[in-house]
């Protein structure tokens, strides 16, 4: 029963973030000039990333402190007072942002805003994007963390120091991928973005005991280098391909077909893992980890995602 409910309101959290957060990002991405878009996401992106990497290594030490003292209840008690504070200082930051004066948008119900959405050619299109994307990113990332602890024996700090690795990465290439979309398109950002997610990926699948640490040293590098740029085309995708009236609408949209896509290849996945490892880590008769397995199909998926963000390129040259 306690299972379950942790499940109920872990979905309930979910729900209740993602309702409003495609309003708050339309709303705070409207203040942004279109010209610029790409420097500004990545400008906030240096900023949350600095402050996460701090903020992760501090909490990993904490936990491995705790967990060598038999005292991890403790830690996580701890965890969520930290997540607690956290959400109050960020709910107050919205609650004291001072709104902009703007023309009012015509008030549609939300059958009519939906159909909105869909009935726009260009807008399917990168609901198609958003959802190969997700099932890409629902396959394999999930799974990591137990694959890192568990078969390839990481410690958390050592998680940590790759996460803080992959941090960096990051804040180094975020405003090279901004520019690079100001004077291109984030349709050319995306597609390089994906093929460095796909070497992050081949990485990942490659990755066994003997090397892992190695192989997975490779993926946090590669894989931060591909997200400097792919969390920012993704969503300025929908704002350059949606009418100003309707990008948070679109945004939501897309954030809410590709997340049930997400959860339920998510929940697909889990059963394959599941399946594999009480096999012995055999599939098809060869020697494999779940982790690898799935990590060689979310590559496929990425590549499929390439291909078709470069035919939607081509569409719109």
């Amino acid at each position: 029963f306690l299972n379950l409910m942790e499940k109920c309101l872990l979905v309930l959290a979910y729900l209740i973030y993602n309702f409003a957060h495609p309003k708050k990002i339309g709303w705070l991405m409207s203040l942004v000039d279109d010209h610029h878009r790409g420097s500004f996401t990545a400008n906030k992106e240096i900023v949350s990333l600095i402050a996460g990497m701090l903020f992760t290594y501090s909490m990993g030490t904490l936990i491995d402190h705790f967990a060598v003292q038999g005292r991890i209840r403790t830690a996580f008690v701890l965890s969520a007072v930290v997540i607690f504070v956290l959400m109050v200082l960020h709910t107050l930051s919205m609650i004291f942002t001072i709104e902009p004066e703007s023309a009012e948008v015509p008030k549609k119900n939300l059958r009519k805003s939906i159909t909105d959405v869909l009935t726009c050619r260009p807008l399917l299109r990168i609901i198609v994007v958003f959802l190969l994307y997700q099932t890409a990113a629902g396959l394999a990332s999930p799974f990591f963390g137990t694959y890192q602890i568990n078969e390839l024996d990481f410690d958390l700090q050592f998680i940590s120091l790759l996460s803080i690795g992959s941090a960096l990465v990051r804040i180094f290439v975020s405003r090279k991928w901004g520019k690079y979309a100001d004077k291109t398109s984030f349709l050319n950002l995306m597609e390089k973005c994906l093929l460095v997610l796909a070497a992050a990926l081949l990485s990942a699948a490659l990755a066994v005991p003997s090397n892992g640490k190695l192989m997975f040293t490779l993926y946090y590098l590669f894989n931060g280098i591909a997200m400097g740029g792919l969390n920012s085309a993704l969503i300025n995708l929908v704002f350059d391909y949606a009418p100003s009236a309707q990008r948070a609408d679109a945004l939501a949209i897309c954030q809410a077909l590709s997340g049930v896509a997400g959860f339920l290849v998510t929940l697909g996945a889990s059963f394959i893992v599941d399946a594999i490892q009480q096999n012995g880590n055999v599939l098809l008769g060869i020697s494999v980890y779940a982790q690898q397995a799935l990590s060689a199909a979310a590559l496929m998926f990425v590549l499929l995602t390439l291909l078709y963000v470069r035919r939607i390129s081509k569409r719109s040259a």
